[in-house]
């Protein structure tokens, strides 16, 4: 039964509990349970500040977002409001060849 690649461990306990005997939350509980105190709280402690450093990151690449937005908001504005100005005195003096320059 044992091959030479197969480690003890790794082979299913004889007497163990058939697959479907046990719903997912007990065989789950069951596992838990297998493990220390120790390992328990390091594994909680390595999801908290998982979860802690995840939403950091979150809300600080957020925020830079909201802040790229907002600037290329307020340069398309000045972009516009600076172009408006020189196209609308160009055609007024009815300046065709400065207007081309303008629009390249």
């Amino acid at each position: 039964m044992t091959t030479p690649a197969t480690a003890d461990w790794a082979l299913p306990k004889p007497g163990g509990p058939e697959p479907d005997s046990e719903s997912l939350w007990q065989r789950i509980s069951a596992w838990w349970a297998e493990f220390s105190l120790q390992t328990k709280l390091l594994a909680i402690a390595t999801l908290v500040v998982s979860l802690v450093m995840t939403g950091i990151t979150f809300l600080a690449l957020n925020g830079i977002q909201r802040d790229a937005v907002m600037n290329d908001t307020r340069y398309a504005r000045d972009l516009g409001l600076l172009l408006a100005g020189n196209v609308t005195e160009l055609v007024a003096q009815g300046q065709d060849r400065e207007l081309a320059d303008v629009a390249e």
